[in-house]
């Protein structure tokens, strides 16, 4: 993405008043514009995306008219699949996305129901004590007191 020629993005990064939630918001960004390529978007920037949308509300067909508004969840879905995190997390990361779309006064309407049907999968940890005591050994976690 380039930066200097996306306004929409730029403008709307500046106008998060904490730094940190800024990088927040800059690093959930820029993986939602590479789950938008993953779903056929060629080179997506704050820009495009924002025309898109604007495009897409004109329409009369719901599916083209809440295109975007239909990817909250399978953004969630892509994120909790792609990375290590709970079913909450990957919901609430999808959160400056939309504040995205509101900034500029398009808000999007995601449905609750599409949002619970987010899956998370079953990461099984068989806990091993002989084994995992072995491996705090080894990392030096568990030091002898002198």
């Amino acid at each position: 993405m380039e930066k200097n020629r996306d306004s929409a993005y730029k403008e709307w990064l500046e106008s998060v008043q904490s730094k940190s939630y800024q990088k927040v918001c800059r690093d959930i960004f820029l993986r939602f514009l590479k789950f938008l390529e993953t779903q056929g978007f060629k080179n997506p920037t704050g820009d495009s995306i924002l025309k898109k949308h604007i495009e897409n509300r004109k329409s009369d067909d719901n599916k083209t008219k809440y295109q975007f508004d239909d990817l909250i969840p399978k953004f969630s879905q892509w994120l909790l699949d792609n990375r290590d995190i709970t079913h909450n997390s990957a919901v609430n990361l999808a959160v400056p996305i939309k504040g995205f779309f509101k900034f500029y006064r398009e808000p999007l309407k995601v449905q609750t129901s599409a949002i619970t049907q987010i899956k998370e999968t079953a990461k099984n940890f068989i806990f091993s004590f002989k084994k995992t005591l072995k491996e705090w050994f080894e990392l030096e976690t568990l030091k002898r007191k002198r």
